[in-house]
């Protein structure tokens, strides 16, 4: 047992009382109050190296009762810090119980009588300790598969057949007892489980639980922003709804689903107003999705022209760079993504600095709390728009509001328009929605007001010069390809096509030099070529029949993929961009001939997303009439002769 401390021995820094943790006495009983004031008055004079002779006497406290209070107070709780006044609470333990008496075997349905039996046991047996812990924290036993989640009968189990191993624990605790000591496994499990909550987290309550840990801990995080454009948070998310792309056939319309659309944010801290997104039908976002979205927050950004009729945008709405003359072309001081692959593109880490001048800060997948406006202003979006959509899927599988998602798309016949319709009237909606983030104004009459003060001066950027390459083109170097010895003309390849020009095709000087290419990987029909050192070449065109038809760089590279592999077959002359999509119409039309139970394909999908970046006609799928069904022709009576007799006949199983 350790040494009790008196004012005599005791550190300066544990006797400073006067910053010990308060306690409020509000509820307590009078006679509790009371004990509780003469306690901390004695120990405060004692502290105070006064007279303690006359003050015990008077408050009816011995010396021994006054040096334990004392010492209970100086104990350091879990947090590291005394326990102060908490110490003098009724029923407070600064210490844990520890058994000292030896636990001995009485009748199964004896009640009580083993307090402090597991700990016991623990002291003698650490090995059980220290398996039973690594159980609880992994779930892994030796020699064994590890669980997907430990559970309280499991541990019992597990902690019986660790006892069962121990030769002095036959008839002992906890085999004399009735319930084999369950209910203290049970105690030391969930203890366990309190102490180690970040470790066991997402083993014991799912991704979503860990996730959710991370915010509330009370620490303010250091990234403050003080005013629009200084820090803007890029996320990505799943709309909570599904659409419809309508595919021609020979028998009319035929409508498909196509998967959730994928939404990229840009939206700034301060006002949480979304300066810019971007929409994809792909399944992963790319590096060139994320700057178009930073381009389109750039600006200037006008309002989508709606497809359906009697639809109208509120007044006053849209985007920063399209109806704020200030913020046109404003860029910001810090940019917030998280660790996916698409960010740490060579387009995010240097153009999009350069030209916005921003830094750029990662934080990890899935932690919300890092980009926490972007995360607000999606569910708002959700919550406004996309969950009444009679094709919403609702925020999870066992949502009440995902009812036949599927279905519903192909029934009203959502398509890809009124899906984009949709996102934009809802992003331009929410930008002009009063709420109280803006001392109960909207968000783009909140940065008019602040653009409007003299004292803010917007982070303008320089207008951009001629010679500057857009942000959301992709620039890659490649060589001048040809050959004089074999008439092969200069040209310059990108994913296995070969370019070129007029201009270019007579340069056999270039032949190996080095060059950049500007692309536009919504369309590869073209692309513009320069020089290292800045000398332009012109516009190149893609030889054969891939310059017939626009496409993505997605579509190019699925296509050469097929070729390949020779799924897809091009017959002398045929545009392979055509017969891509015609193979993907058609595959989407067979997958869903059955009207009553549509469901989601990567053809549509894919078909989509393609039309979506370039607005190409699909082909006329030619639906095949199903054939009919033929009845077996009843046999002859010689055939009946010669035919097999069944060895259970109809009427024996009926």
């Amino acid at each position: 047992m350790s040494a009790r401390f008196t004012r005599k021995t005791l550190p300066q820094e544990l006797a400073a009382c006067a910053n010990w943790a308060r306690v409020d006495l509000t509820g307590w009983p009078e006679e509790k109050s009371l004990r509780y004031t003469r306690l901390k008055e004695l120990i405060q004079r004692y502290l105070g190296w006064k007279p303690m002779a006359e003050a015990l006497t008077a408050y009816k406290i011995t010396y021994e009762q006054l040096l334990r209070a004392l010492n209970r107070c100086v104990a350091l709780a879990d947090d590291g810090k005394p326990y102060g006044w908490r110490a003098l609470e009724p029923y407070c333990h600064t210490v844990e119980y520890s058994r000292r008496s030896p636990v001995r075997a009485m009748e199964c349905i004896t009640r009580g009588g083993y307090a402090g039996a597991l700990g016991a046991l623990f002291r003698q047996q650490p090995q059980v300790q220290e398996l039973l812990d690594e159980y609880l924290l992994t779930g892994k036993r030796p020699e064994s598969v590890p669980e997907s989640r430990v559970r309280l009968h499991g541990a019992h189990r597990y902690f019986l057949t660790l006892c069962k191993g121990i030769p002095v624990l036959p008839n002992q605790w906890p085999f004399c007892t009735e319930r084999l000591g369950a209910g203290a496994i049970a105690a030391y499990a969930r203890s366990f489980w309190e102490l180690h909550y970040d470790e066991i987290v997402e083993q014991q309550h799912g991704e979503k639980a860990k996730a959710k840990s991370k915010t509330g801990r009370g620490i303010r995080s250091r990234l403050r922003a003080m005013a629009p454009y200084d820090v803007v948070e890029l996320d990505e998310h799943k709309a909570h709804f599904i659409g419809t792309i309508g595919i021609p056939t020979s028998k009319g319309m035929r409508w498909c689903p196509i998967r959730r659309v994928t939404i990229i944010l840009a939206v700034d801290r301060v006002s949480g107003v979304v300066l810019g997104y971007t929409v994809i039908f792909r399944r992963e976002a790319n590096a060139h999705d994320v700057t178009l979205a930073i381009a389109r927050a750039i600006g200037p950004t006008p309002l989508r022209t709606l497809s359906l009729g009697g639809l109208t945008y509120p007044e006053g709405g849209g985007f920063p760079s399209g109806c704020i003359p200030a913020c046109e072309r404003c860029g910001w001081g810090l940019l917030l993504v998280d660790n996916a692959l698409a960010h740490f593109a060579h387009v995010i880490l240097d153009r999009v600095r350069s030209t916005v001048g921003c830094a750029v800060n990662f934080g990890a997948v899935r932690r919300f709390e890092r980009r926490p406006i972007a995360e607000l202003v999606f569910n708002e979006l959700s919550r406004a728009g996309f969950h009444r959509v009679p094709s919403t899927t609702g925020s999870n599988t066992q949502d009440s509001l995902r009812r036949g998602a599927e279905h519903a798309a192909t029934k009203h016949r959502i398509s890809m328009d009124a899906v984009l319709d949709l996102i934009e009237l809802v992003i331009v909606d929410y930008n002009t929605k009063r709420g109280k983030a803006n001392f109960g104004i909207g968000g783009l009459d909140y940065l008019r007001d602040v653009t409007a003060d003299a004292s803010f001066l917007p982070p303008r950027l320089p207008q951009p010069m001629p010679e500057d390459a857009p942000l959301h083109l992709t620039i890659e170097r490649g060589r001048i390809a040809g050959s004089q010895e074999k008439g092969v003309r200069p040209y310059v390849a990108l994913d296995e096509v070969g370019y070129t020009s007029p201009a270019l095709a007579n340069r056999w000087d270039l032949i190996g030099e080095p060059v950049l290419k500007h692309i536009d990987e919504s369309n590869l029909q073209r692309f513009e070529a320069f020089l290292p050192e800045g000398t332009p070449l012109g516009t190149v065109e893609a030889m054969g029949r891939w310059g017939e038809s626009p496409h993505s760089r997605e579509a190019r590279r699925q296509i050469n993929a097929l070729l390949r592999s020779g799924e897809l077959v091009l017959e002398r002359g045929e545009n392979p961009v055509v017969a891509w999509l015609a193979a993907l119409a058609k595959a989407a039309v067979d997958k869903n001939r059955n009207d009553h139970r549509p469901k989601v394909t990567e053809e549509a999908s894919q078909l989509a997303e393609e039309v979506r970046q370039n607005a190409v006609d699909i082909p006329t799928v030619e639906e095949t009439p199903t054939p009919p069904i033929s009845h077996p022709t009843p046999p002859t009576s010689d055939g009946a002769r010669r035919a097999a007799t069944p060895r259970i006949s109809v009427a024996a199983i009926n």
